[in-house]
């Protein structure tokens, strides 16, 4: 029997009514009772009892249900945190989740929901409270379980259907980016090859979508109209990507047309694509008039067969292929076929060598797989040991088209190597070389003669008579020609540049430029080298007799104006003129001016720089018709004494000077032959670096006691006194 809370249970001291107990000795009230009284005293004792303990069992009940409801409701707050997540993307709620999300997430969600019930049950005091939760919530359990049932079979028929037309649309786009596989047949005449794979695939994959998403069976007018759809979307694919390959038009119109007779294409891609392709046919027609009449005036000016007297234009059809150390095979006219055997991996695509009408494509008397096509010579190219074929008997096909797929060629593909073996017979059917046959090769990107360019378009306008794409061609093949020319140019201008940096570096002499850049040249430029280097002969030779004749001064006025005549070969024919020191300082120069080409350049700056602040400060240079010889003098003292500066500067600061260095260098000197020879006409004393407006001559102002200017310990100059020991300040 359930236990009564003690607050339920009246007090000892206090009555039911809130009297207190009078303090007397207990009695028993029945005692003098008559006996019957005291047998209903006894009844009614015992249904009073019966009473209390009955609102003792409904209290207890009432705790019990309310505990349990307190656990079913902490069991719902977990679900729903399950169920439906909190807002953030670490925990969405399963019915939340879409796709494979939902598929996977079902199982770990049920657990959750499964424990989240037993961790309700195993926080409650008694089995009684247990079993009150455990009927509510199971009702609960049966609800959520529906609910996420229905949710994971929604998202899995919606993700398998989304599944089926993503595959769909990945095998769609690899049946267009095989489009050059269209058509293609095996030696049976079954269809094979990528874009037939993929197709079949795409086709699958799309019905089973629309079977899962629309619940419409294969045949019927939803599932019919979604293959159209895909069929259109493929084959609008396919023919782009042939047209963006450049594949011959005869190639893509083919693919097309069949197209068209299949039902493959809806009737809006109908109309586009046949003005694409039309407008394709245009562009290829107009490209091959501008490259086959190009290409004729070419071979004409070089005396050689043209396609205009009917020779083919063969090309070697197997790209990446390699003939055979063996070579060619003349075989025997009529018995055994002659060709080269051209090896290539299985599987490689085979281009038409030259235009022609298919004559055979299947399988030969010994089991092989031919394909066979006539030129409109009457000659006939053979290919055996085909794997399939992409053209069937009768049809039209251009050069560089590709006809048919590689495989093994040899009687019964016996052969261990994969090959083809490709012949070649002339109208006469003898069989001939093919790799040796038809018009002589022509690079269209080495065409740059004006005569040839005026054949070839002469030609053209004969050929193509529509306004517009006459026009066309015309530009195309001038712009053709131009941007040769342009190449041309350039290619030349690198190789003289570099011709030019090798004669110079090797001192003028055209025997330093590699002879595989001299031969490079035109013959006009190679002799403009050695006409240079003859000039620079006499040049020196005249100039070594000029410097035996002049004086010392003049001599280094010359080299210091001129760096790119202080040659040691020069230093030397001047020597007797030189005093010993000048001459070593002039040697020294001319060496490192010599090891460092760009010194002559850097010489020539300095010396625009002397030159400006000799002039700024009145001394007037070489160039000046007023120079005296006292001018000449000064001016070649004064470039002497900064070249020297400029090289300790260097030999101090790993072989550099700044501009500034330089500058500064210039001004020193010219501040020191200002105190040495007092305030001549040179400077005037009336302030430090500043410039007269009116006489333009740079003006000081020396310290008080000064005389000369030294270096310091800080590497910068000082003015100083006659002893040299009294710093009056920083040279600014």
């Amino acid at each position: 029997m359930p236990q009564v809370p003690d607050q339920f249970v009246p007090s000892a001291t206090t009555s039911p009514l809130g009297v207190s107990a009078v303090s007397a000795t207990p009695v028993d009230p029945m005692r003098n009772a008559a006996p019957g009284q005291q047998q209903q005293s006894g009844a009614d004792t015992q249904k009073l009892g019966e009473v209390t303990n009955d609102i003792g069992e409904r209290i207890q009940n009432q705790l019990d249900n309310a505990v349990a409801k307190q656990a079913e409701t902490g069991f719902l707050n977990k679900v729903m945190n399950i169920t439906s997540g909190d807002g953030t993307p670490q925990n969405p709620g399963y019915l939340n989740l879409r796709g494979q999300d939902a598929i996977n997430g079902y199982g770990d969600a049920a657990t959750a929901i499964a424990k989240a019930k037993a961790d309700g049950a195993d926080g409650l005091a008694d089995d009684f409270q247990k079993s009150m939760y455990n009927r509510v919530t199971s009702q609960h359990l049966v609800s959520f379980g529906r609910e996420m049932a229905d949710h994971r079979f929604q998202q899995t028929a919606q993700y398998s259907g989304e599944s089926a037309i993503n595959r769909a649309t990945t095998y769609a786009t690899n049946a267009s980016n095989a489009a050059p596989s269209y058509g293609q047949v095996d030696a049976d005449g079954n269809a094979t090859g990528d874009f037939n794979k993929n197709l079949q695939v795409a086709e699958q994959e799309t019905l089973n979508g629309v079977q899962i998403m629309k619940g419409a069976p294969a045949g019927s007018d939803v599932a019919n109209a979604a293959l159209l759809n895909l069929h259109t979307q493929v084959g609008t694919g396919a023919l782009v990507q042939l047209m963006d390959a450049r594949a011959p038009y005869s190639k893509v119109q083919s693919v097309y047309e069949d197209m068209k007779t299949k039902g493959f294409l809806d009737e809006r891609a109908i109309d586009t694509l046949g003005k694409m392709v039309k407008t394709y046919s245009d562009q290829e027609s107009t490209r091959t008039a501008v490259n086959q009449n190009l290409s004729d005036a070419v071979r004409a000016s070089q005396g050689q067969p043209t396609a205009s007297t009917g020779t083919p234009d063969y090309q070697f059809p197997i790209k990446g292929g390699t003939v055979t150390a063996q070579g060619y095979n003349p075989g025997e006219a009529g018995v055994t076929p002659g060709g080269v055997t051209v090896n290539i991996p299985q599987g490689s695509s085979i281009q038409a060598p030259a235009d022609g009408k298919v004559t055979q494509a299947g399988r030969d008397a010994d089991d092989n797989f031919t394909m066979k096509i006539q030129h409109a010579d009457g000659s006939v190219t053979s290919f055996a040991g085909l794997t399939a074929s992409n053209v069937k008997v009768g049809d039209q096909v251009e050069r560089g088209e590709d006809i048919a797929t590689s495989g093994m060629s040899g009687s019964g593909n016996a052969q261990k190597t994969p090959s083809v073996l490709w012949s070649l017979t002339n109208k006469a059917g003898q069989n001939v070389d093919p790799t040796k046959a038809g018009l002589a090769p022509v690079d269209l990107t080495k065409v740059t003669d004006e005569k040839v360019l005026g054949t070839a378009l002469d030609s053209l306008r004969k050929q193509v008579t529509d306004p517009y794409l006459q026009q066309q061609a015309t530009t195309e093949m001038e712009s053709i020609v131009r941007h040769n020319q342009q190449m041309q140019n350039a290619a030349q201008t690198q190789v003289y540049k570099q011709a030019s940096d090798a004669f110079y570096s090797g001192g003028m002499n055209w025997r330093a430029i590699p002879p595989s850049t001299f031969n490079q040249l035109p013959p006009e430029r190679q002799q403009q080298f050695k006409d240079l280097q003859t000039e620079q002969v006499l040049k020196n030779y005249h100039q070594g007799q000029a410097f035996k004749e002049m004086g010392e001064t003049d001599l280094v006025s010359d080299f210091y104006a001129n760096p790119d005549q202080l040659t040691p070969a020069n230093v030397d024919a001047a020597r007797p003129n030189l005093a010993n020191s000048t001459y070593l300082s002039l040697m020294n120069r001319a060496t490192e001016l010599q090891n460092n080409p760009k010194g002559v350049i850097e010489a020539q700056a300095v010396n625009e720089r002397i030159k400006y602040f000799a002039n700024l400060n009145g001394i007037k240079d070489s160039d000046d018709k007023g120079q005296s010889s006292a001018d000449k003098q000064n001016y070649t003292a004064l470039t002497f004494k900064v070249q020297n500066d400029i090289d300790a500067l260097k030999a101090a600061n790993h072989g550099k000077a700044t501009a500034d260095q330089v500058d500064k260098a210039i001004q020193q000197e010219l501040i020191q032959r200002t105190i040495n020879t007092g305030p001549s006409k040179f400077f005037e004393w009336t302030g430090l670096g500043s410039v007269n407006s009116t006489t333009q001559k740079r003006q000081f102002q020396m310290p008080t006691g000064a005389t000369q200017v030294r270096p310091m310990s800080d590497g910068k100059m000082h003015y100083t006194d006659a002893a040299g020991n009294t710093d009056l300040g920083v040279v600014q």
